[in-house]
């Protein structure tokens, strides 16, 4: 396992700040962190699952929402 730090993606939220990730099935409030398991790591920090090749995003957003739904998208 490993910690990925990468380049920034972000999205603009509601209130102007900028989210780190485009979409997101998986979210916790107050501090928004996107949960989903990604096969590239698109956010400024990223955690490697080694024996599954795939990633979680560790960066937050204190935003309104946390955008929409990449299933839904």
């Amino acid at each position: 396992m490993a910690l990925i730090v990468r380049g920034t993606t972000t999205t603009e939220g509601e209130n102007g700040e900028k989210r780190p990730w485009k979409c997101c099935d998986k979210s916790g409030k107050v501090v928004w962190y996107c949960m989903d398991k990604v096969k590239k790591c698109t956010c400024n920090s990223c955690y490697e699952l080694v024996a599954s090749q795939s990633y979680y995003c560790l960066d937050g957003y204190s935003g309104i929402s946390p955008g929409p739904s990449c299933t839904h998208a």
